[in-house]
């Protein structure tokens, strides 16, 4: 599995609309580069175990982990940030990035059917992806159309890198028709072979809907939902990250008395020991 490109966002004084467009351009460049081969899996990290976990309310068999970039994985041990009983939690180096892998399995030599979602309206109980629409047909004759590992799809991904003190928040989702639709906008040339069958979405504040498919569609309110909104919240001791949502929480919002944000990593408010 190849792919890190460090995400830089002019912080100069431009329009809402050429922030964005520079948001979506880094983006595809950070996928473009991004190579997770000596990243640290989350349950290295955290002393956590499976490596490969189902995601909750789906029927079909998909799974995800998580990965440390290198300077973000020694920024966890060098502060000893694994652990509950921290008495801070000092911000991530700008360097850092983070990413969430959903996979789905291809028994080999079989066949699959993959939900792909076509902006399916949403639900009031939510859209995992046993409502969705449309399937497609996916045997090892597609394979080369999927980064993947071995027989493990890669339908989905997020990915966060420190560039900014918010973060820079990106995700990636695989779908049969990669050049329709605004998604697709922006897609240089350097993405290349398998890269290209995935569609994108990049926010740079809490309150656009920034989301993944195969993540957060599932849950009610998913497709309005944030990725920076929802990352906010993560908090030392954590016991769930729902509901999702979108919106900035401020500072001093009752929500993080007496509680240490974690800055914006759910992974280590909630695997944290």
């Amino acid at each position: 599995m190849r792919w890190l490109g460090v995400l830089v966002v002019c912080a100069c004084h431009v329009d809402a609309q050429s922030r964005g467009d520079a948001v979506r351009a880094t983006s595809w460049h950070t996928w473009a580069t991004l190579d997770t081969h000596t990243w640290i899996r989350s349950e290295q990290l955290l002393g956590r175990a499976p490596a490969l976990r189902p995601l909750e309310l789906e029927s079909a068999p998909f799974v995800f982990d998580v990965l440390f970039s290198p300077a973000a994985a020694a920024h966890v041990e060098t502060h000893g940030l694994a652990r509950r009983d921290i008495a801070s939690f000092p911000a991530f180096p700008p360097d850092a990035a983070i990413v969430k892998l959903v996979w789905y399995p291809l028994p080999q030599g079989g066949s699959i059917e993959l939900p792909v979602w076509d902006g399916d309206a949403p639900r009031d109980t939510g859209n995992p992806t046993r409502t969705w629409s449309r399937t497609v047909t996916i045997t090892d004759a597609n394979l080369d159309d999927f980064i993947h590992d071995d027989h493990l799809l890669l339908v989905g991904a997020h990915v966060a890198t420190k560039a900014l003190p918010d973060w820079t928040w990106a995700t990636f989702w695989w779908h049969d028709r990669p050049d329709d639709g605004p998604f697709a906008a922006g897609r240089p040339d350097t993405v290349r072979a398998a890269a290209r069958h995935y569609l994108m979405n990049a926010a740079f504040t809490a309150d656009e809907p920034c989301f993944n498919p195969y993540l957060e569609a599932r849950f009610v309110d998913g497709e309005s939902s944030s990725c920076l909104a929802c990352h906010r919240r993560a908090i030392v001791g954590a016991t769930t990250y729902l509901p999702v949502t979108h919106g900035r929480l401020p500072d001093d919002d009752p929500y993080f008395r007496g509680h240490i944000p974690t800055d914006y990593v759910w992974s280590l408010a909630l695997e944290a020991r």
